[in-house]
Protein backbone atom coordinates (compact mmCIF):
# COMPACT_ATOMS: atom_id res chain seq x y z
CA UNK A 1 0.00 0.00 0.00
CA UNK A 2 0.83 3.68 -0.73
CA UNK A 3 -0.91 6.10 1.09
CA UNK A 4 0.62 9.62 2.02
CA UNK A 5 -2.11 10.83 3.69
CA UNK A 6 -5.85 10.20 4.90
CA UNK A 7 -9.07 11.17 2.44
CA UNK A 8 -10.55 12.56 6.38
CA UNK A 9 -8.02 14.83 7.55
CA UNK A 10 -8.84 18.39 7.13
CA UNK A 11 -5.93 19.93 5.50
CA UNK A 12 -6.09 20.91 2.42
CA UNK A 13 -4.45 18.39 -0.10
CA UNK A 14 -1.00 20.51 -0.72
CA UNK A 15 -0.31 21.14 3.01
CA UNK A 16 -0.93 16.93 3.85
CA UNK A 17 1.94 16.38 0.74
CA UNK A 18 4.24 18.82 2.05
CA UNK A 19 4.40 17.05 4.91
CA UNK A 20 4.95 13.88 3.96
CA UNK A 21 7.61 11.99 3.93
CA UNK A 22 6.70 9.62 1.17
CA UNK A 23 5.64 12.19 -1.03
CA UNK A 24 8.62 14.68 -0.59
CA UNK A 25 10.99 10.68 -1.85
CA UNK A 26 8.60 10.70 -4.86
CA UNK A 27 8.49 14.39 -5.63
CA UNK A 28 12.36 13.76 -5.69
CA UNK A 29 12.53 10.98 -8.46
CA UNK A 30 12.34 11.40 -12.29
CA UNK A 31 13.33 9.86 -15.79
CA UNK A 32 16.65 9.72 -15.52
CA UNK A 33 16.87 8.07 -12.00
CA UNK A 34 14.95 5.00 -13.95
CA UNK A 35 17.07 2.12 -15.49
CA UNK A 36 14.98 2.18 -18.50
CA UNK A 37 15.79 5.64 -19.49
CA UNK A 38 17.39 4.93 -22.57
CA UNK A 39 14.97 2.76 -23.62
CA UNK A 40 13.36 3.84 -27.27
CA UNK A 41 9.99 4.56 -26.12
CA UNK A 42 11.43 6.74 -23.15
CA UNK A 43 10.14 9.55 -25.14
CA UNK A 44 6.54 8.75 -24.73
CA UNK A 45 6.50 7.24 -21.62
CA UNK A 46 4.80 9.34 -18.43
CA UNK A 47 5.75 7.42 -15.62
CA UNK A 48 3.53 7.45 -12.50
CA UNK A 49 6.07 7.12 -9.47
CA UNK A 50 3.58 6.07 -6.99
CA UNK A 51 2.73 3.00 -8.92
CA UNK A 52 6.47 2.04 -9.34
CA UNK A 53 6.61 2.30 -5.81
CA UNK A 54 3.69 0.24 -4.76
CA UNK A 55 4.67 -2.80 -7.93
CA UNK A 56 8.40 -2.59 -6.94
CA UNK A 57 9.29 -0.96 -3.36
CA UNK A 58 11.43 1.19 -4.81
CA UNK A 59 12.14 3.53 -8.01
CA UNK A 60 14.61 2.65 -10.27
CA UNK A 61 12.37 0.17 -12.21
CA UNK A 62 9.35 1.23 -14.51
CA UNK A 63 5.80 -0.77 -13.54
CA UNK A 64 4.36 -2.82 -16.80
CA UNK A 65 1.73 -0.60 -17.57
CA UNK A 66 3.28 2.38 -17.82
CA UNK A 67 5.86 1.05 -20.10
CA UNK A 68 2.77 -1.14 -22.19
CA UNK A 69 1.33 2.75 -22.51
CA UNK A 70 4.74 3.92 -23.78
CA UNK A 71 5.30 1.23 -26.24
CA UNK A 72 1.06 1.33 -27.02
CA UNK A 73 1.30 5.30 -27.59
CA UNK A 74 4.31 4.89 -29.82
CA UNK A 75 2.99 2.13 -32.17
CA UNK A 76 -0.54 4.54 -32.58
CA UNK A 77 1.98 7.00 -33.37
CA UNK A 78 3.74 4.92 -35.98
CA UNK A 79 0.59 3.81 -37.42
CA UNK A 80 -0.79 7.41 -38.14
CA UNK A 81 2.19 8.35 -39.84
CA UNK A 82 3.20 11.14 -36.86
CA UNK A 83 6.78 10.43 -36.04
Amino acid sequence: DVSVGSIFDKRATAEILAASPLYADIARHSKKDLKCRDCRFCNYCLPCYGAILAEHGEFTRPNAATCNMAEATYEVLREKRLL
